[in-house]
């Protein structure tokens, strides 16, 4: 994502203790428009899709942040300090910066504008430019690619890793990864998708030079699962995805999770 010359408030997010690090990106600018980048769905609640996303946000939202980011300015400068090897956020308004951990909870300006902006990571999302979202799909024994937005998005699935989770409410009842085939490390995704018979014969996969796919309005891929799960009424399967997509020329690892049903 390109940074604007003018801006009401930026904000990102960045590192993390476990990969795919963390790579959100927000950036406000003064007549309400938006671009912003999502890297790892679950860094907001309910997950989101991943990708790059733009729009306008509503007059009275402006208005109301801009009163939260000049009260933010007039505090000044905040630095907490974040246990290791969590995520950090950073909000620069103007000459003004925040940086603290995702978890932390400033009081004051800072936190409104920190709760804000926290909130608007997951609430923007729903304005996909080129985006990427995952669904579970044929009862939990599938996942599904869904490309959202009107503009291609360049993903690169030759190192594509999908995960199943089956979850009892809180508690973990089964826990499934493929060992070869279909999203094994190091495999090959276009190999695998020659020879796999669950998968459809038209992939809708536009392959671009360097393996690189180009993914439009309309294209998604079905990702079976062969997990064995007893999945009864008071279960629910959650799908979890790792794949490369491309942000200008920068290759960068995202991480999907499917929602629960409580999010939906």
């Amino acid at each position: 994502m390109e940074s604007g010359t003018h801006t009401i408030v930026r904000y990102s997010r960045s590192g993390g203790r476990t990969p795919p690090r963390d790579r959100e990106r927000l950036e406000i600018s003064p007549d309400g428009t938006f671009a912003m980048w999502r890297s790892i769905g679950s860094a907001s609640h309910p997950p989101s899709p991943i990708g790059r996303f733009a729009g306008a946000l509503d007059p009275a939202l402006v208005a109301q942040l801009r009163r939260e980011v000049a009260a933010a300015a007039q505090a000044g400068d905040l630095n907490v300090t974040p246990p290791p090897d969590a995520a950090i956020e950073t909000i620069e308004v103007g000459d003004v910066r925040a940086r603290l951990g995702i978890h932390e909870e400033p009081a004051g300006p800072w936190g409104a504008l920190t709760q804000r902006l926290r909130q608007l990571l997951r609430d923007l999302a729903d304005y996909p430019q080129a985006a990427i979202a995952l669904e579970v799909i044929l009862g939990g024994q599938g996942a599904r690619l869904v490309h959202r937005g009107e503009e291609p998005f360049h993903i690169d699935l030759r190192f594509l890793t999908t995960r199943a989770v089956l979850w009892h409410g809180f508690s973990v009842e089964g826990d499934w990864r493929p060992s070869e085939g279909l999203g094994s490390a190091g495999g090959d995704l276009m190999a695998d998708l020659a020879w796999s018979p669950d998968l459809p014969v038209d992939y809708g996969l536009d392959v671009a030079e360097g393996e690189e796919l180009v993914a439009g309005p309309g294209w998604s891929l079905d990702l079976p699962f062969d997990h064995g799960f007893d999945i009864t009424q008071e279960c629910e399967v959650v799908a979890y995805v790792t794949f490369e997509v491309h942000d200008g020329e920068e290759p960068i690892t995202v991480s999907l999770q499917s929602p629960r049903a409580g999010d939906i």
